[in-house]
């Protein structure tokens, strides 16, 4: 083969490829510009899009402005004011700082940007098509930048094709204003999409644009955070029992004001949440970390989402030490309320079995590591050990236990020996004992029914409605999913955060309905994450496991039978999150545990 010739490449392709580091979604383009905005010094930022961002993203503030001298410059690559030697960027007290940003947006779509100083009489006007200049003018306007992206991706076709539809692309964006919205307490933000005002939040202290933003009607759901230890300190708010999510999208975090994806962070929550809340429920935590500079690098991910820290088991310790302390000082109530959620969650399968085995980490990318349960430094994760049963024979050295499998299992409805501990029905067959853990079993007979059911449930209408205020983003996945929320059984009428249910699956009980919805919108935040059999797969284990036989619940024999026979019909050997539902004990095991020969 011919070796070919090595070339240099035109800046038109070389900036379309740069582009793709940093300009990614229309959320990525809000990102950069919103952080630029800040960097600038405004006190007022106003976001405008149309159809997602794809048409037109318009973020404009009351910041310094940029001079004449320096506006052409602002738009070439590698151009910046916020460094100037190597050793800065370990200083950095801006957000933005390689000087990609604008140019590589400009790169990729219909580039207006106007801005004008405090001592200039008059602003300028520069258009770029995809890096090209245009046109540039004089024009009035107040002290400030605006900058206006149209077309986004005009010019590179395939991008285009593979930005999300609208809705989500909206979604997208909302969420990245939120992260600013909750890091900037001391900025007013304004939002419009399509048109219509989204947010309007003026300056404010930080508990209460949480409660804004999170649509938090009771503050005592929200515990403050304030702890410090040594150089390393962490302020924000964390939920209370009453207040948690099945999945880790709750969970908000910033270092040195910058929004980061950070699964150390999340390892503490979850590992310090966990006894509390029951696997597979998280909180709602919004938590502030200032990190020294030296101690933390913030320039090891393209778009800033990323950090790497000089000592990573230090910044474990401190969120899980900032949760004791939060608990530890709060009344007797919220003590209390732990004490009563612990105690619940064993006859409330929902908050200790929903989503315990498929976090949120082995579906989106920022905890996509996260297999693991317990932090310690030098090896991020270990593996959980295996719930101990039967303890004392387990001791003995020649005993092992043995799930019943597939091949073994015998459903003999005269065999039913009774319910032991309100928890497992007991039976007997011709080798020995099984125990079958019947909620988990019913929730596998019921998902198995739901998933048969074609994605139509039945809609019981309900006399009176039940309103909650929900936050914008569920807000949104409503309005986008309205459709499949009614093929679920739902139906219901938006209103500016507030949603009104009229109607609710037929199959669950009108006292679970509001929580059944709000997991079900949690299951439609990570959509474009897995497939959509996925996620309707878990919405199936949400709605049945809300409507099946509880721990602590009496069960009739005739009713073990019926759902033995069912086990049989969907040869149920596992509950939908993947637990086992039965158990063997031979009769060889326990001669040789009594030593009978």
């Amino acid at each position: 083969m011919r070796a070919l010739a090595i070339k240099k490449l035109p800046q038109e392709i070389y900036m379309k490829i740069a582009a793709g580091e940093v300009v990614t979604s229309a959320g990525s383009v809000v990102k950069e510009l919103i952080e630029n905005a800040i960097d600038s010094g405004a006190t007022t930022i106003r976001l405008e899009i149309k159809n997602g961002g794809k048409d037109t993203i318009k973020v404009s503030d009351n910041g310094g402005g940029i001079s004449s001298q320096d506006i052409y410059l602002a738009v070439q690559p590698h151009a910046t004011s916020k460094i100037e030697h190597w050793d800065d960027i370990l200083d950095l007290d801006t957000f933005g700082f390689r000087g990609e940003a604008l140019s590589s947006i400009a790169s990729v779509s219909e580039f207006y940007l106007f801005s004008k100083t405090q001592d200039s009489d008059t602003g300028i006007s520069l258009f770029y098509r995809g890096s090209q200049l245009v046109e540039e003018k004089r024009i009035p306007m107040n002290r400030g930048t605006t900058v206006e992206v149209r077309n986004l991706f005009f010019n590179v076709p395939a991008r285009r094709k593979f930005l999300k539809t609208s809705a989500s692309e909206s979604r997208y964006v909302l969420d990245v204003l939120e992260k600013f919205l909750l890091s900037k307490p001391d900025v007013a933000f304004e939002m419009i999409r399509d048109g219509n005002r989204v947010y309007s939040c003026l300056k404010e202290p930080l508990k209460i644009r949480i409660q804004n933003v999170l649509k938090v009607n009771d503050p005592n759901q929200l515990l403050d955070v304030n702890h410090q230890q040594g150089a390393f300190s962490v302020v924000g708010a964390v939920s209370s029992p009453e207040l948690s999510r099945p999945n880790m999208t709750g969970i908000t975090t910033f270092v040195n004001e910058r929004f980061v994806k950070d699964p150390i962070v999340y390892a503490a929550v979850r590992d310090f949440f966990t006894p509390l809340l029951g696997k597979g429920r998280y909180p709602v935590a919004v938590l502030f970390m200032t990190i020294p500079k030296s101690e933390v690098d913030i320039n090891v991910h393209p778009q800033k989402l990323e950090v790497k820290y000089s000592e990573s088991s230090t910044v474990y310790s401190l969120i899980k030490n900032a949760l004791k302390s939060a608990f530890s000082n709060q009344s007797m109530q919220i003590k209390e309320a732990f004490s009563t959620l612990n105690s619940t969650n064993q006859n409330h399968p929902v908050k200790s079995f929903q989503s315990q085995d498929r976090q949120l980490g082995h579906r989106a990318e920022y905890v996509k590591d996260i297999h693991m349960n317990e932090y310690s430094p030098g090896l991020l994760y270990k593996s959980q050990r295996q719930p101990q049963i039967l303890q004392p024979i387990l001791d003995q050295p020649d005993f092992t236990k043995q799930p019943v499998s597939d091949k073994q299992t015998i459903f003999s409805s005269d065999k039913i020996l009774g319910i032991a501990n309100k928890r497992y029905i007991v039976m007997e067959d011709a080798t020995g004992l099984v125990l079958v853990d019947f909620h988990a079993a019913h929730e596998r007979v019921l998902y198995e029914k739901i998933r048969k059911s074609e994605k139509k449930l039945l809609i019981q209408k309900l006399l009176e409605p039940l309103s909650i205020e929900i936050d914008t983003a569920s807000n949104q996945i409503l309005q986008e999913q309205t459709e499949a929320f009614a093929s679920l059984g739902f139906c219901y009428e938006l209103n500016k955060g507030s949603v009104k249910i009229t109607g609710i699956p037929n199959i669950i009980k009108q006292q679970d309905a509001v929580d059944v919805l709000l997991e079900i919108i949690d299951e439609f935040r990570v959509t474009e994450l897995e497939k959509e059999s996925q996620v309707y797969d878990h919405i199936y284990a949400t709605i049945a496991c809300h409507h099946a036989f509880r721990t602590g619940d009496f069960i009739t024999l005739e009713q073990a039978r019926e759902l033995l026979k069912e086990m049989k019909d969907y040869e149920v050997f596992s509950c939908p999150h993947g637990r086992p539902v039965k158990y063997k004990l031979s009769f060889s095991q326990l001669d040789d545990y009594f030593k009978r020969s």
